[in-house]
């Protein structure tokens, strides 16, 4: 059973209902829609409509992801020139429409440090800041180029006034709430209370939908710890990262990040060019497949596709790659090769009953050498908790919500189960072990774990039992 769950970001290339079907057979957990490429609203909610109604003949419950833009600053070409050329130690001026390289935004400078740089199309073309004027930066080019429409602009060592949420944000957060889509994803987060304009929209139409916080500057990387204490999860994003901070050090970020979500009990996202060369070819490179598999190595709930699904020429094989790839390292993983053997003992800082549930079965699935932990669930809490400590046994969550679901397909390990609640404890057994069952997922005669609370009353998860299927 997969436990690392992959994510395919929608677009040209897989929207069409055959291909939607096929990248749910081949081990697909989420879609995400990225809102920076999409305009056609009445198009999008036809295609979420027919990921739900594929997912539904399926019986596989499915996530959504709605990825915000945020204050992203690209190059704006007016329409009867779609590219400069750069010519390397030449002075150029960066600002709103009107200068030699256009921005499709104000500029308002706060702070620049010495030698501080520009960096254009994911770092591939690079000017030293000279001077900071009004309403634009005059620049020396550092190497020459071609830059094309759209292409994002990177100031790492400037601090500029933007806001934590655009306008057009503000749009997608309410159009996420219209679909119904399971999670929203932030981007450009800096500290914690860029969240809160989110929530306000969110409580306005009285919905809670989780936030994942995307983590791709250097003030994310040093507000870590309580971005992580006010956002529901959080996404690696390492193409602005890579450009933000020194492209050597993401490794060891990546790592760290990992293992901060997993102490956290968050879950965590490793995304941008982990199979990129499957845009155009239908075999990975070699060091793409190890990107993989280091990610799954150190702990990452889910691993994400972008234009490889949305533009590609391969979307369904590289979602079969990412399976195949999960499915031989985690047949590898124990606890000396695994991410949560480093963290397990800092994981033991019980502080409610979630958590003393959570590691016990976790303990007990350990020692027992089950298969299988069955948790009854109403939020998902407890199942996003559990998951978190990473047992070798698969997490299997009944929940009578089909939104929460959805909402964990994300979470590593989890299988979840949409099924009416029991009304008593013999009930509870006989019920779990007819899906375990009729889902192949336990053999008769194995033992597995229920762990659940008083039935019918929220917040209560405390009780644990070992049983035989039959």
């Amino acid at each position: 059973m997969q436990k690392t769950k992959i994510i395919a970001t929608l677009g040209p290339a897989c929207e069409d209902v055959k291909t939607i079907h096929k990248m749910l057979l081949s081990g697909l957990s989420v879609f995400r829609i990225n809102s920076s490429h999409t305009q056609n609203i009445t198009h999008i909610k036809n295609t979420v409509k027919s990921i739900r109604q594929e997912a539904q003949k399926l019986d596989k419950p499915i996530s959504v992801i709605m990825d915000l833009g945020g204050p992203k600053i690209r190059v704006s070409l007016p329409k009867n020139n779609q590219s400069i050329t750069i010519i390397k130690n030449t002075k150029y001026r960066l600002g709103f429409k009107k200068y030699e390289i256009p921005l499709n935004t104000k500029i308002n400078v706060l702070k620049f440090k010495k030698n501080a740089t520009i960096k254009i199309d994911d770092g591939k073309l690079n000017f030293k800041v000279l001077k900071i004027a009004n309403n634009h930066i005059v620049a020396q080019s550092l190497n020459g180029g071609r830059i094309t429409n759209n292409k994002g602009v990177n100031f790492p060592n400037l601090k500029l006034q933007l806001p934590a949420v655009t306008n057009q944000d503000k749009t997608n957060v309410q159009l996420a709430v219209d679909l119904g889509v399971d999670w929203i994803a932030q981007s450009f987060v800096r500290q914690p209370t860029n969240i809160y304009p989110i929530q306000r929209i969110l409580l306005k139409n009285k919905t809670n939908i989780p936030i994942i916080a995307k983590i791709e500057t250097s003030d994310a990387i040093k507000n870590l710890d309580s971005i992580l204490m006010k956002y529901d999860g959080i996404l690696i994003a390492r193409g602005d990262l890579g450009v933000e901070m020194e492209l050597s050090s993401i490794p060891k970020l990546q790592k760290q990040i990992i293992n901060q979500c997993i102490y956290h009990k968050k879950p965590c996202i490793v995304a941008t060019q982990m199979l990129e060369s499957m845009i155009k070819s239908d075999t990975p490179t070699r060091a793409e497949v190890n990107d993989v598999a280091n990610a799954i190595y150190d702990g990452v709930d889910a691993i994400m596709l972008s234009a490889e699904t949305a533009i590609g020429h391969y979307p369904v094989e590289a979602v079969e790659m990412m399976s195949n790839i999960s499915a031989n390292i985690e047949a590898d993983l124990d606890a000396s090769n695994f991410n949560r053997n480093i963290i397990d003992s800092l994981s033991t800082s019980i502080t409610n009953n979630y958590l003393a549930i959570c590691h016990a079965a976790y303990s007990i699935a350990k020692d027992l050498d089950l298969q299988i932990i069955a948790v009854l669930t109403d939020s998902g809490k407890t199942a996003i908790q559990l998951a978190q400590f990473r047992p070798n046994a698969t997490i299997v969550a009944f929940t009578p919500h089909q939104k929460t679901c959805n909402l964990l397909s994300i979470i590593w390990g989890v299988v979840p189960v949409y099924t009416k609640q029991p009304s008593n404890i013999n009930g509870l057994y006989s019920l779990v072990n007819k899906i375990l069952i009729k889902k192949n997922l336990i053999q008769s005669g194995k033992f597995f774990l229920i762990t659940s609370g008083i039935l019918k009353i929220k917040n209560s998860t405390n009780m644990l039992q070992i049983y035989q299927s039959k």
